[in-house]
């Protein structure tokens, strides 16, 4: 199964603007997410649509490995918390 489109929803929701995002794939299977920046909402949608060429063609259901591929000096440990260390190749 590989990622075939993303496609970013900048919706209302109740009283608050969300951002709603659909990850299709070359199965049909499709699943849903939700940005956690509200008000944002469009330089969220801008964002997706940037870099949903590095994703497309990648196995949907690697989420930890999409991650730590586009992103090596940065991790999460198992309660969370983010961690930013140096990037392997700067100098």
């Amino acid at each position: 199964m590989k990622i075939t489109d993303i496609k970013p929803f900048p919706v209302w929701v109740g009283h608050r603007n969300q951002h709603i995002v659909k990850v299709e794939t070359d199965e049909g299977i499709y699943g849903w997410g939700e940005s956690g920046l509200s008000s944002r909402e469009l330089a969220v949608a801008g964002a997706v649509k940037h870099y949903r060429e590095f994703f497309i063609r990648c196995d949907p259901m690697r989420i930890g490995g999409l991650w730590q591929d586009r992103n090596p000096h940065i991790s999460a440990d198992a309660t969370g918390h983010i961690r930013i260390g140096k990037h392997p190749h700067a100098n």
